[in-house]
């Protein structure tokens, strides 16, 4: 009897059969990808499970804004593709909104710079703080407002700089410097649907995808060298880093967001993507 459900499918991902049945058969098919043929043909399978796994992701992502996945290749430009896409939903109303920061705002970037903030080495702190001032702070006209466009400019770069820090392998204190920045930008786009009511319903869809967006690309540069390509191993790192409750007690309890695909999906597929060629670069 399969382990998982029937038609070789697992949210989308097409398994090989020791995936599928798991027990003996998925031990003899580990122990056969030395065999000529056989092995690369098991070693393919299991690739395919893992860029079946990263278009699922890309999906949920598009999904959230009423689009899918149309690419043909997974890795970099599949990535860039989902951006793109969420960028232009949010290109279509950006003329329609303003953000401004209010006292709730206010006093929830206090609350991050008192409890995530001070886990920090001191030259990091600063660092945040100058971050903060420089990209956010100083772009604000008066009042505390920003227009669409600002905004956008302002979430980009924020978004930029928590996923070079989230890709800082083997320095912890770096990423936890990553999660801050990317835990401020997400703070952002909360306060746009909040100021902007008229459009809260776009925007919550936008902000959904965006935030499956940032726990991909945060999957995506932890594995340096794979074309962006992840698995779940790393993707469920990235849910963990996202996870902004109490001690990640949400990841602890199986409850953070994007954790009900990632935590399935790292006990079936591989924790390392099989090499059967070009990384990443496949059709779909």
């Amino acid at each position: 009897k399969p382990l998982r459900p029937p038609g070789r499918q697992y949210f989308g991902v097409r398994l090989t059969p020791g995936q599928q049945f798991g027990g003996t058969l998925e031990t003899l098919e580990s122990s056969a990808t030395s065999i000529p043929l056989a092995g690369n043909i098991i070693v393919n399978g299991k690739r395919t499970s893992i860029l079946d796994f990263n278009k699922t992701i890309y999906n949920r992502a598009l999904g959230a804004i009423g689009e899918k996945f149309e690419g043909k290749e997974i890795g970099q430009k599949g990535v860039a593709e989902v951006r793109d896409k969420l960028n232009s939903a949010y290109e279509a109303i950006k003329p329609k909104l303003s953000w401004k920061a209010t006292p709730e705002y206010d006093m929830a970037v206090r609350q991050i710079e008192k409890t995530d903030l001070a886990r920090l080495q001191k030259p990091l702190q600063d660092k945040a703080r100058a971050v903060y001032e420089t990209l956010v702070s100083e772009r604000m006209a008066q009042g505390g407002k920003m227009d669409g466009e600002t905004f956008k400019q302002v979430e980009g770069e924020l978004g930029a700089i928590a996923r070079r820090y989230l890709g800082a392998k083997d320095h912890p204190e770096l990423q936890d410097f990553g999660e801050i920045i990317a835990k401020v930008q997400g703070l952002m786009r909360d306060q746009l649907e909040r100021v902007n009511p008229q459009y809260a319903e776009k925007l919550s869809n936008i902000n959904e995808g965006w935030a499956i967006l940032t726990r991909l690309e945060n999957a995506a540069a932890r594995r340096v060298g794979s074309n962006s390509v992840f698995t779940p191993t790393d993707f469920s790192a990235a849910v963990r880093a996202g996870d902004t409750s109490v001690r990640k007690g949400g990841f602890a309890r199986g409850e953070a967001f994007m954790q009900d695909i990632s935590g399935p999906a790292q006990e079936v597929l591989p924790g390392t993507i099989p090499d059967s060629g070009s990384a990443g670069r496949i059709a779909t």
